[in-house]
């Protein structure tokens, strides 16, 4: 809690919405924000509180017993001529994606919708990759995907494999990529060494982590 994640994550999602490398374009014209149920309503507020007076995109929240509802009516505004004007926005539990998945990530015809960006807060929840969530997850199809977290992740590769394949899926393409986490001789630890050195470097090219103490002295102007 209090390291800017949110507003960090609103800031990105309206740059992906609101610029383009190409002067008068935009990047993505929908995107899903997926979280803890408890902090659905606090995400519509968040968007609010940052970009209020600004249109935008359209929320689509989808609260109990209206899930069904809001989603179609965000199908519907992003299948619109009026799209790119409209840029909805859907809002949506774990809970929720998990059990509406396929009318979120497919068309009738069973072609992968295209989505703009899809943000995961508290994304730890996405740690066991065979996961009901996970694999519901992994039928998105979108090339802008934002994991939050405030949780640390305890010293589990396989925890950080599922995340890596949920945010940037291929950059480890088998479990077996990653050394294990149980005892080897001599040659195997050198290896897994070697390996870890290589996903080290890998993951500084998409990951960053803000620390309560960095903020504190950010504050401080330090």
């Amino acid at each position: 809690m209090g390291l800017g994640k949110s507003l960090q994550a609103i800031t990105v999602i309206w740059t992906l919405i609101e610029q383009d490398i190409f002067v008068g374009g935009t990047t993505c014209n929908n995107g899903i924000v997926i979280c803890p149920k408890s902090l659905i309503v606090n995400w519509e507020n968040e968007i609010k509180h940052w970009l209020k007076g600004s249109d935008t995109f359209k929320t689509y929240t989808c609260l109990a017993n209206m899930e069904d509802v809001v989603i179609q009516n965000w199908i519907s505004a992003i299948i619109s001529p009026n799209a790119s004007i409209i840029k909805p926005l859907l809002i949506i539990s774990y809970e929720s994606f998990r059990s509406y998945h396929d009318l979120i990530c497919y068309k009738k015809d069973k072609i992968q919708r295209d989505i703009g960006f899809v943000v995961f807060d508290e994304g730890h929840k996405l740690k066991n990759y065979k996961s009901e969530l996970s694999i519901a997850v992994s039928c998105i199809k979108s090339s802008k995907r934002l994991i939050m977290t405030g949780r640390p992740i305890q010293n589990d590769l396989m925890e950080m494999y599922s995340l890596i394949k949920c945010v940037n899926p291929g950059v480890y393409k088998k479990v077996n990529y990653l050394p294990s986490d149980g005892k080897a001789d001599k040659k195997s630890v050198e290896k897994e060494n070697i390996v870890l050195n290589v996903l080290s470097i890998a993951l500084q090219t998409f990951l960053l982590q803000r620390t309560s103490k960095r903020v504190s002295l950010q504050r401080l102007n330090i």
